[in-house]
């Protein structure tokens, strides 16, 4: 059944909030939501009340749309992004990463900007940082190099450096076998996944970066079947698409 639609409550600023206050009141977030869900619903309603041989027509990729929505952000972001600052890297993988699988080629300068701005990322002792100045992590080791790999040029490759990556990977290494995300950082198997990832990518995978980690995943499967993120926790999809990648 279709929902029916409602309407939307006041929000703290509207005239009809102040007049009854026992209306809730909305923030500005909650309000922007709700207009992305009520579209979202619109577009589902046609798709259900569509004939069957119409859909396949329906489901599209929008290329241009999304190259448009896509490339603006590698230049700037508005001031809400704030709060991913110590994930820059990753803004630079989701942006570059899907342009490419479609097949939009990157302008020289703005290919060379993010490469500048990656080894502005690159710790002088190994690994990449969420931004400039930041501290080391491995998951934004993992976005940057993808970034960069998925760039592809000579340029863009050399700019790795694969020997203090090797060894801040070893810093990263716990006993258990698994790797740690950061200097005191928890330790886990999306760490473990991201390093190995990585130092295979770059071609710096050895026996003493693999050492133990098949182990550490086996000892993460739950009764139940699944891995957790880390021994004796609840089993979780992410977790096994990683480790299955991983191992």
């Amino acid at each position: 059944m279709d929902p029916s639609p409602q309407s939307t409550p006041p929000t703290g600023d509207d005239p009809a909030a102040a007049a009854d206050p026992d209306l809730p009141r909305l923030t500005v977030t909650q309000v922007e939501q709700m207009k992305v869900e009520a579209r979202v619903g619109d577009i589902y309603r046609s798709l259900f009340g569509a004939a069957p041989n119409t859909k396949s027509i329906m489901l599209e990729l929008w290329r241009d749309q999304h190259i448009e929505y896509l490339t603006p952000g590698l230049r700037h972001m508005g001031p809400a992004f704030h709060v991913l600052d110590a994930n820059r890297p990753w803004l630079c993988y989701w942006m570059v990463h899907p342009l490419a699988l479609l097949d939009e080629a990157l302008d020289d300068d703005l290919e060379n900007d993010i490469i500048d701005f990656l080894a502005r990322c690159q710790d002088k002792d190994g690994g990449y940082s969420g931004g400039p100045g930041q501290l080391p992590h491995l998951a934004t080791t993992y976005a940057a190099v993808n970034t960069l790999v998925t760039i592809g040029s000579e340029r863009a490759l050399s700019s790795i450096n694969r020997g203090n990556l090797y060894n801040f990977m070893l810093q990263m290494k716990d006993v258990s076998g698994a790797f740690r995300m950061h200097d005191g950082g928890e330790i886990d198997v999306r760490a473990s996944y991201t390093a190995i990832s990585v130092a295979s990518l770059v071609n710096i995978l050895d026996f003493k970066l693999a050492k133990g980690v098949g182990d550490y995943i086996a000892r993460c499967q739950t009764y139940e079947g699944g891995i957790a993120g880390e021994p004796y926790a609840e089993a979780h999809g992410g977790y096994v698409s990683k480790d299955f990648c991983e191992v």
